[in-house]
């Protein structure tokens, strides 16, 4: 009903941490309602209302109630440089990733990972300014990739002076 309801009405879809749209509360999924006064048609005339108004702009947005929206993206710990589904031997077999499946800069059936939520924040203000990366970011189809679920609860993996949950 709610997706019915907002039409082509733009919708905000990424907040790049230490920004003024994370600092303000801006949520993904809220809908912006005007620009400077003026309610914008769809998401391309929000963006040519925003680049021609003059500064500071003022936007104002709408939070749907009990809108709950998924993402996928996560802090991880991530293996992938062996081909076995067996734990690591040691913490060193594991980095932390920002891992991201889809995204604003992919497509939906795209993993990408990059060294960290702000890395990932700056290619995201780089692929939209048309600019060239920056930041090194590893991508992977996941078209048909198999999801292994042995039916069983995360295990509690223990590496010298370090328990990881899994």
């Amino acid at each position: 009903d709610v997706v019915d309801a907002l039409g082509n009405r733009p919708l905000v879809a990424f907040t790049g941490v230490n920004t003024a749209s994370f600092a303000s509360g801006i949520g993904i999924g809220d809908v912006l309602v005007s620009v400077n006064g003026e309610v914008p048609a769809d998401p391309r005339d929000a963006s040519r209302l925003i680049r021609a108004a003059p500064r500071p702009v003022n936007l104002r947005f709408y939070s749907v109630p009990n809108l709950h929206v998924k993402r996928y993206e996560a802090n991880c710990m991530v293996k992938y440089d062996t081909r076995t589904k067996e734990a690591g031997s040691s913490a060193l077999d594991w980095k932390a990733k920002y891992v991201v499946v889809g995204g604003i800069i992919a497509e939906p059936w795209q993993m990408s990972m990059y060294r960290s939520r702000a890395e990932y924040d700056t290619a995201v203000m780089e692929t939209q300014a048309g600019l060239p990366l920056s930041v090194k970011v590893k991508q992977w189809s996941l078209r048909n990739c198999t999801i292994h679920n042995d039916d069983k609860p995360p295990s509690l993996i223990h590496y010298q002076n370090k328990p990881c949950a899994w």
